[in-house]
C-alpha cells in the first residue's frame, strides 16, 4: 500500500492447493480492469491458476491468482471490490487509511 500500512495476511496452507507454499505465498495489487490485467500477465507467461469466474462462466471476478513459469504468485484484485475486503478486514471501523495502489501496468 503507498497511502497506507504494508497488509500482511496468514493462510493456512492447504495441501493440493494452489497456493501452497511455504514462506511468502503471493504479493497482491489493486487493478481497475481486472480482465485486461489478466490478459496482460498471460501475455508475459503467467498462467491463470485460481479465480472466481462471473455469473456467466466467462471472465475472472473479483480476483486472479496468476503464477509465471519461475513459481511467483500475484494476485490481482478488482478495486471496484476494494472496499468490501477494507470492510471485511475492518479498516474503516479503525480509522485506517483506504488502498489506491494499482496492478503495475
Amino acid at each position: 500500500s503507498f497511502d497506507g500500512p504494508p497488509h500482511f495476511e496468514f493462510v493456512e496452507a492447504v495441501p493440493n492447493s494452489p497456493l501452497q507454499s511455504t514462506g511468502v505465498n503471493h504479493v497482491a495489487f489493486w487493478t481497475d480492469d481486472l480482465n485486461q490485467a489478466v490478459r496482460d500477465f498471460e501475455t508475459d507467461g503467467y498462467k491463470l491458476v485460481l479465480t472466481r469466474m462471473d455469473e456467466n462462466g466467462t471472465a475472472p471476478f473479483r480476483f486472479a491468482y496468476m503464477e509465471s513459469s519461475a513459481g511467483i504468485i500475484i494476485e490481482l484484485m478488482d478495486s471496484a471490490f476494494q472496499h468490501f475486503f477494507e470492510d471485511y478486514l475492518g479498516y474503516r471501523e479503525r480509522g485506517k487509511s483506504t488502498w489506491t495502489d494499482t496492478a503495475p501496468r
